[in-house]
């Protein structure tokens, strides 16, 4: 259970640091965009060139290997904004969903309800857990340490 977790922070810490440093290009809305996190503090994701989104306000929505990003929650002062990242196959899609849960809970500042902000509901297909997807990393990263 320790190396699944270690591998899973492997993972996590290789995409954050691609998005940090150069970011990613990714097929959003079917177009590629570059997506990176804007320094100094990281607590925004930008998407291409004109969309910044906060973390503490993005909901994930993960269906096999497209990955939605919800900013903002209907109805409240900023109007919802949906982000689809298509991915070739589930298991990146799970990987960078991970990144983004991370990240997300690292820029809760402790602030409580001058933080808060709406978020919308959650959910994944349920077709690939999790840990089926962090278990083969773990696999295919022993079986590279044998060779």
């Amino acid at each position: 259970r320790r190396a699944l977790f270690a591998e899973a922070g492997k993972v996590v810490r290789a995409w954050a640091a691609s998005l940090a440093l150069s970011g990613v290009d990714m097929n959003v809305n079917g177009a590629v965009h570059r997506l990176r996190l804007k320094a100094p503090d990281w607590v925004c994701l930008l998407i291409g060139e004109d969309e910044e989104v906060s973390l503490i306000g993005l909901s994930l929505r993960l269906d096999a290997s497209t990955l939605t990003l919800l900013s903002g929650a209907s109805g409240g002062a900023h109007a919802a904004r949906s982000f689809v990242l298509e991915f070739s196959e589930p298991d990146p899609a799970v990987e960078f969903a991970l990144t983004l849960k991370v990240l997300r809970s690292s820029v809760d500042r402790g602030a409580g309800i001058w933080d808060w902000q709406e978020r919308g509901e959650e959910r994944s297909s349920g077709r690939r857990p999790w840990s089926d997807v962090l278990a083969r990393a773990l696999q295919s990263s022993e079986a590279a340490r044998v060779a």
